[in-house]
């Protein structure tokens, strides 16, 4: 069993959150950021922070990845309802016990990571991973060593093979 999957994305401005979650769900979750430096294609750079809240409701969520965006870091995890997300996930263990559906991160604007519950949301993504990738879409093993969710540079440094 693998706990997801990893590939890369262009990095530029683009819609490519929107197209990664194309086919997902994504109205009938509560989606909380761990951690984001996302910004808005804006003449005016002060006003160019892409996320201005934690939490949003699955079509407010919606409606934010479908614009034009970069990514430099992202991590989101979904809950099925806001009463179920008040559970602190920081780790894989802990998105294991909680009733989280997945944890979506990208790290140095391209290294995409899926961490998911079921094998059709991991075929989901590797879908529309292919769809828009720079690299091959890989599995991410069960020995996997990063526990971190949200530690983006355990993720760049495995990428790069630097541990």
């Amino acid at each position: 069993m693998n706990r997801g999957i990893k590939f890369e994305i262009p990095n530029e401005y683009g819609d490519n959150l929107g197209r990664i979650f194309s086919e997902f769900p994504v109205d009938d979750y509560y989606w909380v950021l761990l951690d984001a430096d996302v910004y808005k294609a804006c003449p005016h750079p002060e006003d160019n922070s892409f996320f201005e809240k934690i939490e949003y409701e699955g079509p407010e969520f919606r409606q934010k990845i479908e614009a034009k965006h970069y990514i430099v870091f992202f991590s989101v995890i979904a809950f099925p309802s806001a009463a179920s997300a008040k559970l602190k996930v920081r780790t894989y263990q802990e998105f294991l016990q909680s009733d989280a559906r997945l944890c979506f991160n990208v790290i140095d604007s391209g290294y995409v990571s899926v961490y998911t519950r079921n094998p059709e949301d991991t075929e989901l993504f590797t879908k529309n991973g292919n769809a828009i990738h720079c690299s091959p879409v890989e599995a991410i093993p069960e020995n996997d060593k990063v526990d971190e969710l949200s530690q983006g540079m355990v993720d760049w440094l495995l990428a790069h093979g630097m541990i």
